[in-house]
């Protein structure tokens, strides 16, 4: 009915009469072209729109026949368009050219659909333009959104799970970190990645905030196929529902494995130094009560007959108070407290000296070689700590042949240069340095024992004080050295120890 209006507004006495019903006025002012065709293929009423998408006006268009109009490469469309709409198939947008009467092509799109109650065709059509602006802002969106997600995912490790946990996206950042594939993640739930670092009240609050609906933040360990754990700052951001449920979740993770680390390093340091404010203070109250011991044991010793019995108890317990002062010693060296006499030292010469006494103590099995870099500089420190520090070094090497084992320990001095400061657990200065390397081919140790040499009282020997490697720490911090340690099981272990070289001014 509708169109009957508008075909009568058409066929009227011009477009600048006013509109007579309504509908006359809707059809005059819709941007889309409206027409009827009947079954036979015959154009019935047409609007006035259609001069804009047809090239014709709508007085112009009735009668004739629909196909006429189009391009013969779009005839076939039609018909099948039509003959589906009739079969009450859901109507389709239709890309069409037709022809306009000066011969060019006006590509429009076109719905047709089929009213048996008015045995016609109703069709609709606008122009291409008309439809192009959306698709185009469509297209600027999908292409704005794909380089969001390609930052996203050059930044973040980037994973989407359904509401089991299970991984159904994963990034190639998450691939990376966690060494497995794409393929060996899809349809894993996280425990593929869990280090069990972390208590399972930890993971049920997580998983309670999200079901919730709310975002989760927090640091979490992970562990990688291959072993190694690694950390990560992790928000896990719930998609919503129309009723405002989960349905999936996207947790976008940062690798913080280096500052946690950092963290580790920090802490351990202050542990250190509160323990080495601790032993200074306990060595140097106990260093005080043992020269009061030693003292009132010389008086007893020297108002007493040397044939008496008691002479050799007051032996023992002096033998016995000078250990316990070595003992002091090397927790006030620790603590960074201990004496020091400081003077131009030539390490090798240092060492050769020491060769009769290290030759003759008792490392049984122990092959000592030297190795020793001609001419090197001086550097300064005090002889003595700097000799404690090479008995300890040998002692170390030679108990990590274990009972009854034989080896080689090797010393070996040289000179480097560092070009930037290098963490260790003292950390390496920029600048020239003599080198000492202590060497050995005994049992080797790994990483996690590495990492724990030296701390105070810390040993692997059964009858071990666990003081040696942790005064050779304080030594180095007195001198300004640092140390560096390269060890496997089965392989042995080198310790070198890096002194800095004085300027010419000093």
């Amino acid at each position: 009915m509708l169109r009957k209006s508008e075909a009568a507004l058409n066929a009227g006495e011009g477009a600048s009469r006013e509109p007579r019903t309504l509908a006359d006025w809707v059809l005059a002012q819709s941007s889309e072209g409206h027409f009827s065709v009947t079954p036979e293929g015959r154009i019935h009423e047409a609007s006035r729109a259609c001069r804009d998408s047809l090239g014709c006006d709508g007085r112009e268009l009735v009668g004739r026949a629909f196909l006429d109009c189009l391009d013969p490469g779009d005839q076939d469309l039609v018909r099948a368009a039509m003959a589906a709409a009739r079969e009450g198939r859901p109507a389709a947008d239709l890309a069409l050219r037709p022809r306009r009467p000066d011969g060019t092509l006006a590509p429009v799109l076109c719905r047709l659909e089929w009213s048996p109650e008015a045995r016609l065709f109703f069709g609709a059509v606008r122009t291409a333009a008309e439809r192009r602006a959306p698709d185009v802002r469509m297209a600027e969106a999908m292409a704005e959104l794909k380089q969001f997600k390609h930052a996203l995912d050059a930044h973040a490790i980037v994973a989407v799970t359904d509401l089991q946990g299970r991984i159904t996206y994963a990034n190639d950042m998450f691939c990376t970190i966690s060494r497995y594939t794409r393929d060996e993640l899809l349809g894993q739930d996280h425990r593929i990645i869990s280090s069990g670092h972390h208590p399972k009240a930890f993971f049920s609050d997580l998983w309670r905030t999200i079901l919730a609906g709310y975002i989760w933040k927090g640091e979490i360990q992970n562990r990688a196929k291959d072993g190694t754990c690694y950390w990560v700052d992790t928000t896990i951001v719930p998609l919503l529902d129309a009723e405002g449920k989960p349905r999936q979740f996207v947790a976008i993770r940062a690798d913080i494995t280096q500052r946690k680390l950092g963290e580790e390093a920090l802490r351990q340091s202050q542990r250190l130094e509160s323990l080495g404010v601790l032993a200074g203070g306990v060595a140097h109250d106990f260093n005080n009560l043992l020269t009061s011991i030693l003292g009132n044991c010389n008086l007893a010793a020297m108002g007493l007959p040397e044939a008496s019995p008691v002479q050799a108890q007051l032996a023992q317990i002096e033998k016995a108070s000078v250990r316990a002062a070595d003992l002091t010693r090397q927790m006030l060296t620790y603590a960074g407290k201990g004496r020091r006499a400081v003077v131009k030292v030539d390490l090798n010469w240092l060492l050769m000296g020491m060769r009769p006494l290290l030759d003759s103590s008792a490392f049984q099995g122990a092959e000592l070689r030297f190795d020793l870099a001609p001419e090197l500089p001086e550097i300064m420190g005090d002889p003595a700590q700097l000799q404690q520090m090479v008995m300890n070094l040998v002692t170390n090497a030679w108990e990590a042949f274990g009972e009854g084992a034989g080896g080689v320990i090797t010393l070996r001095t040289g000179e480097q240069v560092v070009d930037k400061p290098v963490d260790t657990v003292v950390p390496i200065q920029p600048g020239r340095h003599v080198t000492l390397e202590v060497a050995d081919t005994g049992c080797g140790m790994s990483p996690d024992l590495i990492g724990r040499i030296f701390d105070p009282f810390f040993s692997t020997k059964f009858m071990g004080r666990g003081l040696g490697l942790s005064a050779l720490v304080g030594i180095l911090r007195g001198h300004g050295g640092s140390v560096r340690v390269r060890s496997e099981p089965g392989r042995g272990s080198s310790f070198m120890v890096l002194l800095p070289v004085p300027g010419p001014d000093a």
